[in-house]
């Protein structure tokens, strides 16, 4: 025992009238010690009713076996017995705990290897999130023709045959379409007949070279058509520009002049370089959120292949910025679209 513990002891001794004091150290995991467990033996007089019982004589105190085993038993039990005390402290006092016990290694010479450590793991996040560093946005694309031309029928009419799809490209001049007008209900035998020969089919024709890129619902062989209805809607294939569908929460990340690179789906390899202009405001129907069309210029890159109505997905770069700072701006958008249940 140290002398603290010997003092200790003695004045138990003397004034609870113990008959043995034991302490042992409790140790965690690490076999570093935590706290004293101290084992008191209060005196057992013997029973003055059984005969040649002494009625004052008490029992000895502790012996080298109750030390060995009580040693034993704090090896086995001690670590469960300071991890349950830290789990019934508050989790702020356990933190404490946790960094008081780290400082002591820290200040240990031995621990050459954890103060290294720890001086790397502090050192990489101040970099990570002081050091200001470049990222890009996602945002979903697609490729929108500036300009469009509507096939529409000029008369009642029945659509007789047609190999028009959407996505066909098509060449200025070409057939896409043969209809043939309707009969008046009065025509009927002989005049019918006389209708069938004299009346003229109408031929659609692609007015330039383009590409289909929306189709009427009655642009089946078949189909009862009235005057005015559109069979297709068809686009130059070359003449067409990139729209940006951004939200309203991030729409504030995003300015004009700012460069961006558009990939599209099966061909990763093809970048489209791209600068962005000026945003304007979208109402889409059943929408919460109120949604941005940002328009981007195309700048460089492959162009072979390319059609209205292709979609991808627009890397957009963004200014230099450190990470804690973004995380910074992270939170707060989320805060701010929870209090107003905008997520």
């Amino acid at each position: 025992l140290r002398p603290g513990q010997l003092v200790a002891h003695k004045a138990l001794h003397q004034t609870q009238g113990l008959t043995g004091v034991l302490s042992a150290p409790l140790k965690d995991a690490m076999g570093v010690a935590q706290g004293v467990v101290i084992c008191e033996r209060i005196p057992m007089l013997a029973d003055a009713s059984q005969p040649g019982s002494g009625a004052t004589e008490p029992s000895g105190g502790f012996t080298e076996c109750d030390r060995v085993w009580l040693q034993g038993m704090l090896a086995r039990v001690g670590p469960v017995l300071l991890m349950r005390h830290s789990l019934e402290q508050p989790w702020y006092l356990r933190s404490w705990s946790h960094l008081g016990r780290l400082f002591a290694r820290l200040s240990d010479p031995k621990e050459r290897v954890l103060r290294g450590l720890v001086l790397a793991f502090f050192g990489v996040s101040a970099f990570l999130f002081g050091w200001p560093l470049a990222y890009t946005v996602d945002v979903p694309a697609r490729l929108v023709a500036r300009s469009e031309t509507a096939l529409v029928s000029l008369s009642n009419a029945t659509l007789m045959a047609s190999d028009i799809h959407v996505g066909d490209l098509v060449r200025a001049g070409q057939p896409m379409a043969r209809l043939v007008p309707q009969v008046p209900a009065a025509a009927s035998g002989v005049l019918a007949d006389q209708a069938d020969t004299d009346r003229a089919a109408q031929v659609l024709v692609a007015p330039y070279d383009g590409v289909v890129i929306r189709q009427g619902v009655g642009a089946q062989p078949g189909a009862q058509l009235k005057r005015g209805d559109a069979l297709w809607v068809v686009a130059p294939g070359l003449d067409w520009r990139v729209m940006l569908r951004v939200d309203e929460h991030d729409i504030g990340r995003l300015q004009p002049g700012q460069r961006a690179t558009m990939r599209l789906p099966g061909a990763h390899e093809r970048v489209i370089h791209l600068v962005l202009q000026k945003p304007v405001p979208l109402a889409v129907d059943g929408a919460q959120k109120l949604q941005f069309e940002l328009e981007a210029d195309v700048t460089g890159g492959s162009m072979a292949g390319l059609r209205p109505g292709m979609q991808g997905v627009v890397a957009v770069e963004m200014p230099a910025k450190p990470m804690l700072r973004r995380a910074m701006d992270a939170m707060r958008r989320w805060w701010w679209l929870t209090w107003w249940g905008l997520w």
